[in-house]
Parts: C-alpha cells; sequence; structure tokens
C-alpha cells in the first residue's frame, strides 16, 4: 500500500493500496477494521477496474492519480498477495 501522509494531530494513515483485485479486496477488509489506517483510493493496471469504485473507494490507475491527485506520496513497499 502507499502511504499517503500522517496527520501530525491523529494517529489516523492515509493509505492507498496497489490492487483492486481480490488481494486488494481482502487487504481493504483488513486495514477497514485497524482505525489507524483510511484507505483514500486504490491504484490498478486493469483498465476494466479504472473509475470504478469498490466499496466506496475510487480505483485509479497510474496516469489518472497523476492527473488528479496534486500531492506527492512516498511508496514505502510493494507486497504481492
Amino acid at each position: 500500500f502507499l502511504s499517503l501522509n500522517k496527520d501530525k494531530f491523529s494517529q489516523i494513515m492515509n493509505v492507498a493500496i496497489y490492487g483492486a483485485g481480490s488481494g486488494g479486496a481482502q487487504l481493504y477488509e483488513s486495514l477497514k477494521l485497524d482505525k489507524r489506517y483510511f484507505v483514500k483510493f486504490f491504484i490498478d493496471d486493469d483498465n476494466n477496474l479504472q473509475g470504478r469504485f469498490l466499496d466506496g473507494v475510487q480505483i485509479f490507475s497510474f496516469p489518472m492519480l497523476k492527473k488528479n491527485i496534486k500531492r506527492e506520496y512516498m511508496i514505502p513497499f510493494r507486497s504481492s498477495l
């Protein structure tokens, strides 16, 4: 997942998940249970998923992300499920 930011005044970390398939959906469900994380969006290279929503969370492609998200983010790691 991507670490987007950690608010200095709260303990909630905004994250993005790379992959909106079954593995990404499982990670999302796990992160929803942990109140320290808030999933802002998914990133996926599948054209059929891009622009859609998974449980109300938008799925972007990397080009869509560059166009729509104006902040810089850090990618701490990528895991494959």
